[in-house]
């Protein structure tokens, strides 16, 4: 296998960092040439290491919140869930590795469409984490940002923009533009046919009503890395994607973020926190050239030692990046058939209705 080239490299750091800034801008922070980030950039899209979304906030959209889960079943329980959660139309991410399964359900209002049935809880949950919007404790400050991670790969300092999460707190919109939102969201997560598909393009050719939602934030760009896909550099990479799961017992959630992206240089992709549960997800490192873990750069603080200083009941999960099959792939687009018709109705402001999982 080749390693992963410097201009490869930088210029997915600029993608994964500067998700809302302009192509000519993420060209200047990237540092290359204009021809070597754009044959670097076509190469992330075609070979499948990144790809784009828009993701919708789920606040503005009138959501109730988001509902993240996971679970170790038991051998017969796993076919079961997987095929109960990819009926369920709220489902909007579902990976299944060796381990575990964790999946993200963005929840619907009351009185809203409910698709297909809805998933029971499974046996061997390790944590059900419902960031609602009325629960002023629950917190999703990092949701699948991996800039933070991507620069202290190549010892870069963490861009300014990380931790990217979602807003719940925000009032709903109108439903002229949650409708409008609703729409990009159908263009923006048809499969992309070729890597020109990419969000600024997208957002051109988007009609003023759409273009005026993404601006406004109802929807958001994100880009998603696929970790399985990218080459090792330096002989060292990102190989395994680790869970970390536990009862807070000192502190707030806020202070075990801040302590392993300030005291440790460690910087999540995922972190939530709900119920008195906290849910943290990271990567390690393997080497590239033969099987086994490589010595990771030096940590200001111990993580494990944090991590412990914080939670309580600490469970922690490792999984081959080779081992997660995303068999629901940041989906967001799933349930909008559903609920076009609704965002043209009027919302009552005391209950707003929203869209499951675009």
């Amino acid at each position: 296998m080749r390693e992963l080239t410097d201009a490869e490299y930088r210029t997915l750091l600029a993608v994964l960092s500067y998700p809302e800034e302009t192509e000519q801008s993420r060209l200047r922070r990237s540092g290359l040439p204009s021809s070597t980030y754009h044959v670097a950039k076509r190469r992330l899209y075609e070979l499948g290491w990144a790809s784009d979304r828009w993701v919708p906030q789920p606040g503005p959209l009138g959501l109730r919140g988001v509902e993240i889960t996971l679970s170790r079943p038991f051998s017969g329980d796993r076919g079961p869930l997987e095929a109960r959660l990819q009926e369920d139309a709220t489902c909007v991410l579902l990976w299944s590795g060796v381990h575990c399964v964790l999946s993200v359900r963005f929840l619907r209002s009351e009185g809203a469409p409910t698709g297909k049935r809805a998933v029971r809880p499974m046996p061997a949950e390790l944590a059900r984490l419902e960031v609602l919007r009325e629960d002023p404790t629950a917190m999703l400050p990092v949701y699948f940002d991996f800039a933070g991670l991507w620069a202290h790969f190549g010892a870069e300092a963490p861009p300014e923009g990380y931790p990217r999460g979602l807003d719940l707190r925000s009032p709903a919109v109108s439903a002229q533009e949650r409708h409008a939102a609703l729409q990009a969201l159908l263009r923006g997560n048809e499969p992309e046919a070729h890597w020109t598909a990419h969000r600024w393009t997208s957002l051109l050719r988007l009609p003023r009503s759409q273009r005026r939602a993404v601006q406004r934030g109802t929807i958001s760009a994100w880009t998603f890395p696929q970790l399985s896909e990218i080459p090792p550099m330096e002989g060292r990479r990102i190989g395994e994607v680790i869970f970390v799961v536990g009862s807070t017992h000192k502190g707030g959630p806020t202070d075990l973020l801040n302590a392993l992206t300030k005291e440790c240089g460690v910087f999540p992709f995922l972190f939530v926190s709900a119920g008195g549960r906290t849910l943290v997800g990271g990567v390690g490192q393997t080497s590239g050239r033969s099987p086994g873990r490589v010595t990771l750069r030096s940590a200001r603080r111990p993580v494990l030692g944090v991590v412990h200083q914080h939670l309580e009941q600490v469970e922690i999960l490792i999984e081959p990046v080779e081992s997660l099959r995303a068999i629901v792939p940041h989906r967001y687009g799933r349930s909008v058939e559903d609920l076009s018709e609704v965002g043209k109705r009027p919302m009552a402001a005391s209950t707003p209705r929203g869209l499951a999982e675009s």
